[in-house]
């Protein structure tokens, strides 16, 4: 049989060790919300980018919705090749 002082210190371990649990998670959490927020801060600048370069190619803009959908590495695909189509018609290798 456990004594009260044992007890009180199993109640102060478990709060304790919940407490860190919390304290985790909510700082994983600010982590991940960070990094999205900045995925989406590179996603916004990558349309815009890339509608002005269709806009200076003279080609049919991609909708902001359908941007909006697309992986930032697909972005960032499509802004290359966008960007090498207009290298190409300025004569730069």
């Amino acid at each position: 049989m456990m004594t009260q002082d044992e007890l009180e210190r199993d109640r102060y371990e478990s709060r304790l060790k919940m407490q860190r649990d919390i304290s985790a998670a909510l700082a994983d959490a600010r982590r991940e919300g960070a990094a999205q927020a900045v995925a989406r801060g590179r996603a916004q600048e990558l349309s815009r980018y890339i509608r002005s370069c269709q806009r200076w190619l003279r080609l049919a803009e991609t909708p902001e919705s359908q941007l909006r959908v697309m992986q930032v590495e697909e972005l960032e695909r499509l802004a290359q090749q966008l960007e090498n189509e207009m290298n190409a018609k300025l004569g730069k290798s």
